[in-house]
């Protein structure tokens, strides 16, 4: 699987760091309704990357922009890479893009990997 940037959706720290848009979404939200910020952790917590990681039993190709604020932050992304059995991460100096072009050449060939296509 080459998940590219995931969205760091149901990890505690997207609502805490105040992160770039789109998680910054969930902030707004929350400033308009506080309290329904326990509403908001519980509907979101199944989706957290992190807590799913383990489970998963496919090759992961990650990459991440090392500026990235809005999709999953450096420390969820290395968080969630650590937690994933098989799991290769790529971290770029850009945004939430990770490593545009040259990340695209990377995933292809990683991609042709897997797949014994060589």
């Amino acid at each position: 699987m080459a998940a590219d940037t995931p969205l760091a959706l149901g990890h505690p720290a997207a609502l805490e760091a105040a992160p770039a848009y789109p998680l910054g979404e969930l902030n707004d939200y929350l400033r308009v309704y506080p309290r329904r910020q326990p509403a908001v952790r519980t509907s979101t917590d199944p989706l957290d990357p992190v807590k799913i990681a383990p489970g998963v039993a496919v090759p992961v190709l990650l990459s991440l922009g090392r500026q990235d604020r809005g999709q999953c932050p450096l420390p969820i992304e290395e968080e969630l890479a650590a937690r994933l059995p098989h799991c290769e991460l790529r971290v770029y100096d850009g945004g939430a893009g990770g490593g545009g072009h040259e990340h695209a050449r990377v995933r292809e060939r990683w991609l042709r990997e897997q797949l014994g296509l060589g």
